[in-house]
């Protein structure tokens, strides 16, 4: 009930916020290197993909906000103690990150802002074999921080850190950790 409650939230201060005349609307895709943060440090080895679309508005020449709907893939490996066969996990994820945009120059931006998951898919393979899993949170939520630059004719390009907060097994201390590297267009 509380995730519904943050969803409903999150779309009425999106329509309320966005529905200004200088909205400017897009798309993208790009790669996300991820792997699960521990204590001791990142396992970063799985290469997944991200899609989505963006709606942005210009607050005035120096701030901006940024909201949007992202279909993400992310893992990494679930290392157990004393054991040479350890299981890759894939998790797929709808991520919805409110960004404030942070204008350096007119085309070269700094973005800073929460990232809410929604689970669609947890999946684990071990030697060859893929099968369903299902001790994952539906839930999973980020701090973003990134860069993104503005080329002529609405093409831009992201590169993002997603530093992950929600704790993704019971006995273990893993978190999400993804850089998204993404090619995206702005419809003028």
């Amino acid at each position: 009930m509380k995730k519904i409650s943050l969803l409903i939230t999150f779309l009425f201060v999106s329509y309320s916020v966005f529905s200004q005349n200088n909205l400017t609307y897009g798309i993208k895709a790009g790669l996300n290197f991820t792997g699960f943060r521990t204590d001791n440090g990142t396992n970063s080895d799985f290469l997944g993909l991200n899609i989505g679309g963006i709606a942005k508005m210009d607050l005035n020449k120096t701030f901006g906000l940024q909201g949007e709907f992202n279909l993400n893939s992310k893992g990494g490996t679930y290392l157990f103690p004393l054991t040479p066969n350890n299981p890759e996990i894939k998790l797929t994820y709808i991520n919805l990150p409110i960004l404030l945009k942070v204008h350096i120059t007119r085309k070269f931006n700094f973005e800073l802002g929460p990232e809410f998951g929604f689970l669609l898919e947890q999946k684990a393979k071990l030697n060859g074999e893929t099968f369903e899993i299902d001790d994952v949170p539906s839930f999973d939520m980020s701090l973003n921080a990134g860069l993104s630059y503005e080329f002529e004719k609405g093409i831009f390009i992201q590169g993002r850190y997603g530093y992950g907060l929600t704790e993704l097994f019971e006995d273990r201390d893993y978190k999400n950790s993804c850089i998204s590297l993404s090619l995206g267009y702005f419809f003028k």
